[in-house]
């Protein structure tokens, strides 16, 4: 028997989350990077020049993890940094060619996911489900 699990929204955005990577995964060859490598790229993909506090703060990380994070990207060829010339201590980051090539097909087909699984919901409720989300994004941010 085919039973609904009574699961709370944060429960599905979180499968549908994850139901996203692992499509995304499935279509292209991702060359061995995990899938939280994966999320540091697009979020520099998103913001070139982006810090590793910034990162860090982007996906909810602590600091150490995501300087080993990027430590190994930049050794893979995925990543390069340059000092951020307002403040020596800090680096800035951006994709290197590899890295770009990579991520951009990542996002392609993460897009391709939500056109194909979510694009078929009224565009007038996926801009009320987007601004609702973005609401409680800023609700968290603000604590």
């Amino acid at each position: 028997m085919n039973q609904k699990v009574n699961r709370t929204a944060v429960q599905k955005m979180g499968l549908i989350s994850r139901l996203a990577w692992e499509y995304a995964r499935d279509k292209i060859d991702t060359d061995g990077l995990s899938s939280v490598q994966q999320k540091v790229c697009i979020a520099i993909l998103n913001e070139p020049g982006l810090s590793q506090d910034d990162v860090a703060k982007e996906l909810g990380m602590d600091k150490s993890s995501i300087a080993k994070l990027i430590a190994r990207l930049m050794a893979g060829g995925y990543v390069t940094r340059e000092t951020n010339q307002m403040d020596r201590r800090e680096y800035k980051l951006y994709l290197d060619t590899r890295g770009e090539k990579i991520t951009k097909e990542l996002v392609k087909r993460l897009e391709e996911f939500q056109e194909k699984y979510i694009g078929v919901i009224a565009d007038g409720l996926i801009e009320n489900i987007n601004g609702t989300l973005e609401t409680v994004l800023e609700n968290i941010s603000a604590e």
